[in-house]
């Protein structure tokens, strides 16, 4: 699911939830706090998943080592790719 669409979701679920429409510059601000959000969400999600390998495989062995530099590498990937969207 891409960041857009989560932004839509969001933005239906707000709009219905507030029970009037909102103005044009109150969507894109929402669609930038979910984008924003979502982000922040992966950001933390990779960090806690590279330390989770690195403590239970200790910072010197070879397979710990690759995990986080696969999980940093596919977080920047996806975070340009998220950006680029914006």
């Amino acid at each position: 699911m891409n960041v857009d669409k989560i932004a839509g979701q969001a933005m239906a679920r707000i709009s219905t939830t507030v029970g009037s429409d909102l103005s044009e510059a109150q969507l894109t601000e929402i669609r930038r706090i979910v984008s924003e959000l979502a982000l922040a969400v992966v950001d933390d999600t990779a960090r806690a998943c590279a330390s989770r390998a690195i403590e239970l495989y200790g910072p010197h062995t070879d397979l710990a080592a690759g995990i986080a530099d696969e999980v940093r590498r596919s977080q920047l990937a996806l975070i340009a790719n998220l950006q680029s969207m914006r």
